[in-house]
């Protein structure tokens, strides 16, 4: 089996319910959110003027397309506020050899972020939260 691509992929696995969001959201164009990734969930003074990373690596994601999304094929994997989510991510680092940026799968706790846009009854867009990011080995 071959590396996931580099892509914003979703599911409640990486077998046979791991997606692209233009898979899941029924779209033939790529949805790419806005990502920030942190290395670390947490940041402490070293007392030296510099700082140390702990905790886990965490992340966030907004979309604010102006197009109908169906949110709930989202929504369906995290039906309530918060679930354990695998995520196919950017992260921080770029390849020594490419230069490209380096994407990894994590398996998250994804939190919905409240006050999403609503117009005529429909969302647009989207807001989550990933902590706790644990990363998956991937087939070379």
């Amino acid at each position: 089996m071959a590396p996931w691509p580099s892509t914003f992929m979703v599911g409640t696995n990486t077998t046979s319910d791991f997606k692209t969001l233009n898979e899941l959201f029924g779209v033939s164009y790529a949805i790419n959110p806005d990502c920030v990734f942190l290395d670390f969930s947490e940041y402490r003074d070293k007392l030296d003027g510099g700082e140390i990373g702990v905790g886990f690596p965490a992340a966030s994601l907004k979309y604010s397309g102006n197009e109908d999304l169906n949110i709930e094929a989202l929504r369906g994997k995290i039906p309530n506020q918060s679930a354990a989510i695998y995520w196919r991510l950017p992260t921080n680092r770029a390849s020594t050899m490419t230069g490209e940026i380096i994407w990894r799968t994590f398996l998250t706790q994804t939190l919905w972020v409240h006050g999403e846009d609503k117009q005529a009854g429909h969302t647009l867009g989207f807001e989550l939260r990933l902590r706790r990011l644990i990363v998956q080995v991937e087939a070379t």
